[in-house]
């Protein structure tokens, strides 16, 4: 089930997923559109390629794996592969 539950602190790469949920991911120099991620408890959010310390998470929704869309999941897991990489 998912919960709207506005997130005012910011998650730096690195830094461990404190909740499953939809993270907006935000870059230093607009060199990337802000896109919404999923990324699962105890993950550690990925660096950017291009503006690496500088992307900042923050959470825009929590949600439960049991209810995460598996087709979005798996693309979800391939951008965060691309990010990382």
């Amino acid at each position: 089930m998912f919960t709207s539950t506005p997130e005012t602190r910011s998650f730096l790469p690195g830094e461990r997923v404190p909740q499953t949920g939809f993270y907006q991911c935000k870059h230093s120099n607009r060199h990337s559109v802000s896109r919404e991620l999923v990324f699962e408890t105890g993950m550690k959010f990925p660096l950017c390629n291009t503006c690496f310390w500088s992307v900042r998470y923050l959470l825009v929704s929590d949600c439960t794996t049991d209810h995460m869309d598996p087709v979005k999941r798996k693309k979800n897991e391939s951008s965060i592969r691309a990010m990382s990489a």
